[in-house]
């Protein structure tokens, strides 16, 4: 699988790279980091289970 989250894909998009690949460590969520230009990595999330409370 490759870094497809919408978050993800804008932050390629701006010129980070891929620096480990999506990985699913359970119950349907998974990680992902990116590095930016300026050698930044940053850890992506993806949890169907969050719910913001308003």
């Amino acid at each position: 699988m490759t870094i497809s989250f919408t978050f993800a894909g804008v932050l390629l998009a701006c010129g980070a790279t891929a620096k480990m690949e999506p990985t699913n460590v359970g119950d349907d969520i998974w990680v992902a980091t990116v590095k930016d230009p300026w050698g930044n990595v940053f850890g992506i999330i993806k949890n169907p289970h969050f719910k913001v409370l308003s």
